[in-house]
């Protein structure tokens, strides 16, 4: 009895988390993706993003998103990305707000510069990525490789 009323807690408060977690992105509409990336099932539409990473881009192409798919792409994709797991990434929290500002910009030519400077090859452009602008990308040097309901992915060629 002693070791399971402790397991028996645990499970509880495990449950009751998800549950709440669930709850709470369902009554405020936020994105369908499992935000903290260990949370929740991805969509499907989501995940074919990185398949297509996978078979079509080279594992040291660097590619370029939020936090979230910069945790799937380098185990779904095979790639390397610009700012993934906090912990696996140097100086994350830099990162963080540089990819804010990133995809909250509207000077296309500061973002080519940017890519350029660091050697991005790809943006995954998601559900998270849309919600700091959903009006698409428009860079110069960028084009539309892949495109589903949910995940749009551009490829940058350097000029």
């Amino acid at each position: 009895m002693l070791i399971f009323l402790p397991i028996l807690s645990t499970l509880y408060l495990l449950y009751y988390d998800q549950f709440d977690y669930e709850v709470y992105f369902a009554k405020n509409s936020l994105l369908n993706i499992p935000y903290p990336p260990y949370i929740d099932y991805p969509p499907a539409d989501w995940m074919k993003g990185f398949d297509w990473l996978k078979i079509n881009s080279k594992p040291n192409e660097i590619v370029f998103s939020d936090f979230t798919a910069g945790n799937f792409i380098p185990t779904y994709g095979g790639n390397t990305v610009f700012y993934g797991h906090k912990s696996e990434t140097y100086n994350a929290d830099k990162k963080g707000e540089t990819v804010v500002n990133f995809f909250k910009s509207e000077d296309a030519n500061e973002q080519k510069l940017f890519l350029i400077k660091n050697n991005i090859r790809y943006i995954f452009y998601g559900p998270q990525e849309k919600s700091y602008r959903n009006t698409g990308l428009v860079i110069p040097g960028t084009k539309i490789v892949y495109k589903n309901p949910v995940v749009t992915i551009y490829k940058f060629i350097v000029n």
